[in-house]
Parts: structure tokens; C-alpha cells; sequence
């Protein structure tokens, strides 16, 4: 690419994230109008919204291992240790070995117990929806 168009393509980058800007701008003061919060959480701070894992971290691990496989970041371009940071965040617990705990898990005899357990909670939730269904971890197979 020639020096011309590299200037070229750095100003419509600009244009356009410029562009982007004003738009979100133009949305905040239309809802502002309406007297329409834009988003009910984006007043609070992580710290004040994030909640605490209180299940065993061997259950995140799994659940995080299994969204990843599932591509549900991103469309599956995101490394798992970003995913661990951002789980670290919002769910305030330490996973800094989780792929040593990974390992661990792949050894043990059911090797998915919250995701087996999360499958028959959420059928017998849709099976009868009138009445929440919820179970503590001690109904967990360990």
C-alpha cells in the first residue's frame, strides 16, 4: 500500500469511528428526551453489580471450558485466558490455574457434573414454569 493510501485509510478510520460517536451521542440525548435511562446497569460500576461465585471454582472452570468450546464469546476468537479475567471480574473469584484445574478435571470420574446437573434443572424448570425450580450444589455429584 502506497504512503497516499495508507493516509487515506487512516482518516476514514477516524471519519468513521468519529461517526460512531456522534450517533451514540444523537441515541443518548433521543432517549434522554423520552426520559429513558439508556441502560439500567451502565450508572453502576462492576463493583457494584458483580456477583460472587459461590459455587466450587472447579464448576466456573467447567462452565467457562464449555461456553469456549461453544463459541459463545465472539464467535470463538477469544482466548481463554481473557475469558478467565473477565470471569475473575465479574464473578470475584481467583482463577489463575484454571488450566492446571482443567487438566485435574479431565481425570475424574464424571468429568461434567454442572453442566449434567444444570441440563436436568433447566428441563424440569421448562417443564413446569409456574414453579422456579432451584437446587444448591449440594445435590451436585462431586
Amino acid at each position: 500500500m502506497r504512503y497516499r493510501e495508507k493516509n487515506v485509510a487512516a482518516y476514514l478510520k477516524k471519519a468513521v469511528f468519529f461517526i460512531e460517536r456522534q450517533i451514540e451521542w444523537v441515541e443518548r440525548q433521543l432517549l434522554a428526551e423520552k426520559n429513558i435511562p439508556a441502560c439500567p446497569f451502565k450508572k453502576q460500576t462492576l463493583s457494584q453489580t458483580r456477583l460472587q461465585w459461590t459455587s466450587p471454582k472447579a464448576y466456573l472452570i467447567e462452565l467457562m471450558y464449555a461456553l469456549d468450546a461453544a463459541c459463545c464469546f465472539d464467535s470463538g476468537n477469544t482466548s481463554l485466558n481473557r475469558i478467565a479475567v473477565y470471569f475473575e471480574e465479574v464473578f470475584n473469584i481467583d482463577l489463575s490455574h484454571f488450566a492446571r484445574d482443567f487438566y485435574e478435571m479431565r481425570i475424574r470420574n464424571n468429568r461434567t457434573p454442572l453442566i449434567d446437573k444444570l441440563k436436568k434443572l433447566i428441563v424440569k424448570r421448562m417443564d413446569n414454569p409456574k414453579k422456579p425450580y432451584k437446587q444448591h450444589d449440594t445435590g451436585l455429584i462431586h
